[in-house]
């Protein structure tokens, strides 16, 4: 890698300005070269850091005749490219942890804004790390939405429906426009959403497919 300062941690910027600058309800597919490249780079930092330690070390016993000297005063430069190195990685770790915070964020807004059935094409643009994090992020919300029901007769609270105003039916009546197959609600039911069917879904699993376009509310 040659060691252009200018080019230092240039590819973990780019990584995370692409997520960080993606419209809010969009997940830009998984960078997984660039990643492996930011990665790549900060191996290279270390590595560099390790040689000029080993090489400063080294000159101060064969000058002094002494273990574990490093007085750097007589070295400015190689101290300063020890520093740069040093700070390479930490920029390089910094960006790439906001890179994953940035896009954790963005999935669990979708399992906020969509329900659990968030649509195959964003699943396919998460790594399988991802989806394992949405898989236990729906999991854990799930149980603690059913804990949440403090009445049984109300039966299992759902926190990412709008709660400003009270919904005024429990069951809504839904037109189907885009064929999805079966659907399973939250109750455990199996129900099979054909365009052009009408179906009444409770509340909490129609709305996360009215908002995707899945269905249609019948007034």
């Amino acid at each position: 890698m040659a060691a252009d300062v200018r080019a230092f941690a240039r590819t973990a910027t780019e990584l995370y300005r692409d997520v960080a600058l993606a419209e809010k309800h969009h997940l830009p597919p998984h960078d997984h070269d660039r990643l492996k490249r930011a990665i790549e780079e900060v191996k290279y930092h270390s590595e560099e850091a390790q040689n000029l330690l080993k090489a400063q070390e080294q000159e101060q016993d064969d000058a002094n005749g002494e273990l574990g000297s490093q007085d750097w005063t007589s070295n400015p430069a190689s101290a300063a490219a020890v520093l740069v190195h040093y700070e390479s990685i930490l920029r390089n770790k910094r960006l790439m942890l906001a890179y994953v915070h940035e896009r954790c964020q963005k999935i669990k807004a979708f399992r906020w804004r969509l329900g659990n059935a968030v649509p195959k094409e964003i699943v396919d643009r998460m790594a399988p790390e991802e989806v394992h994090f949405a898989t236990q992020y729906n999991r854990i919300l799930s149980e603690y939405m059913t804990g949440a029901g403090v009445d049984d007769r109300l039966g299992n609270i759902d926190l990412t429906l709008d709660a400003t105003l009270p919904p005024k039916e429990p069951y809504v009546k839904v037109l189907v426009k885009r064929d999805i197959g079966e659907f399973v609600t939250e109750e455990g039911k199996t129900v099979h959403l054909i365009p052009g069917s009408m179906h009444l879904l409770r509340r909490c699993d129609a709305e996360p497919l009215i908002v995707q376009g899945v269905l249609e509310h019948e007034g």
